[in-house]
């Protein structure tokens, strides 16, 4: 009998009430010496009563050494595991194909011309109601963008924490082959950060045609509906006095609770400011997540800050240093990555 036909029966007699014995016994009839073991049949017919029915036989009846042949078949078979879930490692499809690990490393690699690579972080597992959310949210971001003068007028909000001490050092180093010896290498450690680290909270406002208007919290203190308040009061004086009136902003933020709190919604409203929604776990929409805040933090990497000073001069150098050409391209990259979003259903949209 061919291992089809063997696992077939096993499957027959398995929902037939037989037991593993008999099962053995029959197949000893028919097989002879050639006949799989007792332990065998009970492992397949356990699975089979436990609904864990794998109709592979390769996967339920090869019980030999794993198989170094790197044949057509064995090629389809590990295309089909890849193209049912791509994140299974190279032990697990040997093991699932009685393989050896070599033979399926070198059919992904050099057969089907694969690659191994981390996944994409993406900042929230998002429901049909945030894909939806985002689309909306999309749609209006375009259709503001097309109205007159917007590169001014649309200014984008956020908070950040800013760490006196940098966190971007090296997590690993090089050391010598034979370590046991004495030498002059250190093996180095890194620190993670904890709650006591020196940190302070900078809020920046932002639009298109290069005006920024940013302030720190100075006593390390995180934002509340009353600072906030105070800080968009201060950047309508800002943007006023570049030639902005107040109620001419399109004014865009997330929906942390100092954002959201009636108290910013009634500020907002009286004095006549147009806000532009951002929905729940779309930094991407945001100027300041998408480009200003990803580049500030490069910008500074492995600076330390002595005092808030020194943050005070950091943001304020980074900022004046953004230009006018690369705001206006990154009006462009957000008009086509909102464009992207619909055509996504609403997902994160991230490049190959």
């Amino acid at each position: 009998m061919s291992k089809n036909e063997v696992n077939y029966f096993i499957k027959v007699l398995t929902f037939n009430n037989y037991s593993s014995v008999k099962i053995h016994e029959l197949l000893v009839n028919m097989e002879g010496d050639n006949c799989l073991s007792l332990r065998r049949i009970q492992q397949i017919s356990k699975e089979y009563n436990e609904g864990r029915v794998v109709t592979d036989p390769l996967t339920t009846l090869n019980t030999g050494r794993p198989r170094v042949i790197r044949t057509n078949e064995n090629i389809d078979l590990v295309e089909n595991l890849i193209q049912e879930d791509n994140r299974l490692s190279v032990s697990s499809i040997a093991e699932r194909l009685q393989l050896t690990q070599s033979t399926v490393y070198n059919i992904l690699r050099e057969e089907l011309g694969m690659t191994s690579v981390t996944c994409r972080w993406v900042p929230y597992l998002l429901t049909d109601a945030h894909k939806q959310a985002r689309i909306d949210a999309c749609r209006e971001v375009l259709n503001v963008l097309e109205r007159r003068d917007m590169r001014n007028r649309l200014i984008v909000c956020d908070e950040k924490w800013l760490y006196l001490k940098s966190s971007n050092v090296s997590a690993r180093c090089w050391m010598p082959a034979d370590h046991q010896g004495d030498f002059d290498f250190e093996r180095r450690t890194v620190v993670r950060r904890s709650l006591g680290h020196q940190k302070r909270m900078i809020i920046v406002a932002s639009n298109f045609s290069g005006l920024n208007y940013f302030e720190i919290l100075e006593d390390g203190g995180s934002i509340n509906a009353e600072r906030y308040i105070q800080f968009i009061g201060n950047s309508f004086v800002y943007f006023r006095n570049a030639g902005i009136a107040t109620e001419r902003i399109y004014w865009m933020h997330d929906n942390a609770r100092p954002h959201t709190a009636h108290l910013t919604q009634r500020f907002l409203m009286q004095h006549g400011v147009n806000l532009a929604y951002q929905p729940p776990y779309s930094p991407d929409i945001n100027l300041q997540d998408r480009y200003i805040f990803r580049n500030m933090e490069t910008a500074r990497t492995r600076n330390d800050f002595a005092d808030v000073a020194e943050v005070m001069r950091f943001v304020q150098q980074f900022l004046r240093d953004l230009t006018v050409e690369e705001m206006n391209k990154q009006l462009e990259n957000l008009r086509t990555h909102c464009t992207a979003v619909i055509n996504a259903n609403g997902c994160y949209v991230v490049k190959n």
